[in-house]
């Protein structure tokens, strides 16, 4: 898996208050590839207590003398404790099978400060595997970050994932939610207001706007209805002032005509040509240290019509 420069960023945005008993641990062992310009610009800042002479001796180093540079990474910018988890042992990964269940499987019930999902869980088959020990091996209180493939990204794993995923597990698990962000891997990002819920928890209903619903039988109306949106999301990515997404509009669908042109508009605005790939980004924080529980996708929440079934999924249980 590739340690990009988004992952830079957002590793070095949260050394601030690191001592030397943080620990990580890593799903997936990691080349590193952060670019020279974000590792210069992590240098600047006054990122917690990093060791900028480790970072320089990273940034010293050129093409695959930096692959196994990741744990040298963590540690410059203030982590006490580095661990991978992979099949193999590149890079010192300790070799365990991440579509089993760590702590029965392995006996591995070690705790961290900050568990990382960054590209690897797309490959895994077994996905409420992969949350579920990501929420075991966070320690309460504790960071869990996402950095996973969103648009695009054709057969590049099993998976693709959807910010609303990151939402919904979220709230099945009383998680707090620091960040969501749509992203490139070059650490562009459009970050999406996640100060209040939206109405259903889930994806905003998108039964308005259909072609030629107000244009009767006007030929061609279908055709224009569609030309109309493709053109306002255009006009939305070119626009600097729409730089962030509400809830409600990260939550709605992409179809056109329809409702979720925010959200397609962003995407063409991380996209470098027709087909870049865009990620999405989810920082989730553990707040005890309860089982994992499935999430059920909330805008389906009201149509559960077995009172048992409704209370496994309400997070008053």
């Amino acid at each position: 898996m590739s340690f990009n420069p988004i992952m830079g960023k957002l590793v070095a945005a949260m050394a601030e208050g690191l001592t030397a008993e943080s620990s990580v641990v890593e799903l997936g062992n990691q080349t590193f590839q952060v670019s020279d310009s974000v590792l210069a610009e992590v240098m600047r800042h006054n990122f917690g207590e990093r060791d900028s002479g480790a970072l320089q001796d990273i940034l010293n180093l050129k093409g695959r003398d930096r692959d196994g540079q990741v744990e040298a990474y963590y540690r410059a910018l203030g982590f006490g404790r580095y661990v991978a988890i992979d099949v193999n042992k590149k890079f010192g990964s300790l070799p365990m099978d991440l579509n089993e269940n760590l702590a029965t499987r392995y006996g591995f019930e070690e705790q961290f400060d900050l568990v990382t999902n960054n590209g690897t869980g797309e490959h895994v088959f077994d996905q409420a595997m992969v949350f579920r020990n990501m929420h075991q091996l966070a320690a309460p209180g504790g960071l869990m970050l996402h950095i996973m493939p969103f648009v695009h990204w054709e057969n590049h794993g099993f998976y693709n994932f959807h910010p609303i995923l990151y939402m919904d597990v979220a709230h099945a698990n009383g998680y707090g939610i620091e960040k969501i962000s749509l992203a490139d891997t070059w650490g562009n990002e459009v970050p999406v207001n996640t100060d209040r819920e939206p109405a259903g928890r889930t994806q905003v209903h998108n039964a308005r706007g259909k072609a030629g619903s107000r244009l009767g039988k006007i030929p061609g109306a279908a055709r224009l209805v569609n030309w109309k949106r493709h053109l306002q999301v255009w006009l939305r990515s070119q626009m600097a002032a729409s730089q962030s997404l509400t809830t409600e509009e990260v939550c709605e669908h992409i179809k056109y005509p329809g409702k979720g042109t925010a959200l397609a508009a962003a995407i063409r605005r991380l996209q470098r040509g027709r087909w870049g790939n865009v990620l999405v980004v989810a920082l989730l924080r553990k707040k005890g240290d309860q089982p994992f529980r499935y999430p059920l996708q909330g805008k389906y929440f009201q149509d559960i019509g077995e009172s048992n079934i409704q209370e496994q999924y309400s997070r008053e249980k």
